[in-house]
């Protein structure tokens, strides 16, 4: 029976790679970059871990699997919230090779939070809430599967515990954390003849955003943990197994250049914020710094004295945080006179405020598609006033990029930076007007993290199957869900967006196995199914997405 193992590694690129290959730093890259087939493999756009590693599950782009973020929009509302994988609207390969019959392992992948009951082993990724960083018996299918980690490891971790370490202790603890996720699936590894194994180490992610430009040390450092863990997993393959090493997008550096979407937007005449005194917040200052103080103390003394039941039907009924995050996100805004706004979150987007769409929308919809092309030309003449380039590499409209039935939660336009001297401007957010694009002072780049994603990830693939420097056609993340299922000998839905990377995979294999399909494979649930974080969960996915750098 054909196995797959698959090492992922969050965030990884060539661009580090190569250079520690040439110096001799990384032997087993080395050997699958002589021995194997290698590509830059095409990221989600944006380039986001949620919506990446949800594409490389499902094999299915964001308009049909319906994540595009690490949050989502409530309908009809300005409101967004923390979200996990039963918001994804498809199916994973895992599952579908479990229903085939197949024994899998999903390690560490993200959006894996709660563990779907598949025919193997899940422990979630770093979307499981787990105090201290640390997986609890609600991220491990099967639950039991808890008490046999802790002999071999000690607490499986769900990642380093950043917000808890800094400076050298945060590489130690990212080296640490690698080391017990890897003596772990090495472990399940050797325990039985998995048909498919995934382990994700999303340190490489992490070293990146902390350590860009400490690249000699402590990005070196975690890339040759990964390449002695990539060594390991080499000397237990058997002859009948392909393995696959791949990243959800690449890396690169942050520059010292702020760009505020917002900033530009009411430069344009498109949006407005409130004049000082109007509604009493003007452009925030220290009335906006109370309100935040005000709303952690409610929360920290609210979650300690309110009765769990009253809590949990106060968190279910009336949304208070997220409310009150909303109010404190866009309190500086005007609505009744702004068109078009930015939630200025992880990755630049933007949103038209449609009457009937937004709760106080004035964009008429007749008016949308005119506006909406009026902003996309707008947006492709910004000029960096510095250097006079251009500021926009690319504006999409999301039926663009996206189709399939949940095109419509996605923003309307979706923006992608120009570099700017090779490195990215840093999204911030506005409490005002301003300058569009600013120098970053010191105070500003504190606790700015020095690296950044880009689109173009790596796909490397080994063993007996794998045609040995194959010409790849641009593969992208969807392929690879088409690509698992054949590899490992199963049918190949008919819904799925991606290809087989059959031209990687030698021809005597394929002559064969002929490529096997099922029908359209149905999605786990409607929004009945969605389970919402509560409270005290989504303060520590907060917490821990922003120790990881994935937001301010």
């Amino acid at each position: 029976m054909p196995r797959v193992v698959v090492l992922g590694l969050d965030g990884a690129t060539f661009d580090v790679i190569k250079p520690l290959v040439l110096e001799g730093k990384l032997p087993h890259f080395s050997k699958l970059l002589n021995e194997g087939c290698c590509h830059e493999l095409g990221s989600t756009v944006p380039a986001m871990s949620f919506p990446a590693w949800s594409s490389f599950l499902t094999g299915m782009n964001p308009g049909r699997h319906g994540i595009y973020d690490f949050m989502a929009r409530r309908p009809h509302s300005y409101e967004s919230q923390f979200i996990n994988a039963t918001w994804r609207k498809a199916d994973s390969f895992a599952k579908i090779l479990s229903e085939a019959g197949r024994r899998v392992a999903l390690l560490s992948v993200p959006l894996t939070y709660p563990p779907e009951q598949i025919n193997g082993v899940v422990i979630s990724g770093f979307d499981a809430p787990g105090i201290g960083g640390v997986a609890d018996a609600s991220a491990i299918h099967p639950p039991g599967l808890r008490s046999t980690l802790r002999q071999v490891v000690g607490e499986y971790p769900i990642s380093a515990n950043l917000e808890a370490l800094s400076g050298g202790m945060l590489l130690s603890g990212l080296d640490d954390t690698m080391s017990r996720k890897a003596k772990a699936a090495l472990h399940l590894y050797k325990g039985e003849p998995w048909d498919c194994f995934v382990l994700v180490l999303g340190e490489t992610d992490a070293v990146a955003y902390h350590f860009w430009s400490h690249y000699e040390g402590a990005i070196e450092s975690i890339y040759r943990r990964a390449d002695t863990i990539l060594g390991e997993f080499l000397a237990c393959l058997g002859d009948d197994t392909t393995l696959l090493v791949m990243s959800d997008h690449g890396h690169g550096g942050n520059g010292a250049k702020g760009i505020s979407l917002n900033r530009w937007l009411q430069r344009q005449g498109l949006l407005r914020y409130r004049a000082t005194g109007e509604g009493g917040w003007g452009g925030g200052g220290w009335h906006r710094r109370l309100a935040r103080s005000v709303l952690n103390l409610c929360k920290s003394f609210g979650l300690k004295v309110t009765p769990v039941p009253i809590k949990k039907l106060l968190i279910r009924r009336t949304r208070i945080a997220s409310r009150m995050e909303s109010w404190l996100r866009f309190s500086h805004l005007d609505w009744r006179r702004t068109q078009v706004y930015s939630e200025e979150g992880s990755y630049p987007s933007l949103w038209l405020n449609v009457r009937g769409r937004e709760p106080m929308g004035v964009v008429e919809p007749g008016a949308y598609e005119s506006l909406r092309d009026d902003v996309v030309r707008r947006l492709r003449e910004w000029s960096d006033p510095e250097s006079n380039r251009k500021v926009v590499n690319r504006v999409y409209r999301r039926e663009e990029i996206y189709q399939g039935p949940y095109t419509s939660q996605a923003p309307d336009l979706t923006i992608e930076w120009n570099l700017d001297d090779g490195y990215s401007y840093v999204n911030r957010r506005s409490t005002g007007p301003g300058e569009p694009i600013f120098s970053l002072d010191g105070k500003q780049r504190t606790g700015l993290k020095s690296g950044y994603h880009r689109n173009e990830g790596i796909l490397m693939a080994y063993g007996s199957r794998v045609r040995a420097h194959a010409e790849l056609r641009r593969p992208t993340l969807i392929d690879l869900a088409p690509t698992i299922l054949y590899l490992a000998g199963a049918a190949v839905p008919g819904d799925m967006d991606g290809r087989i990377l059959e031209e990687m995979i030698e021809g005597e294999y394929r002559s064969t196995h002929p490529v096997l399909r099922s029908g359209a494979h149905t999605g786990p649930g409607s929004p009945e199914s969605e389970v919402t974080y509560t409270e005290e969960e989504a303060e520590l996915i907060k917490s821990r997405l922003r120790a990881l750098g994935y937001i301010e």
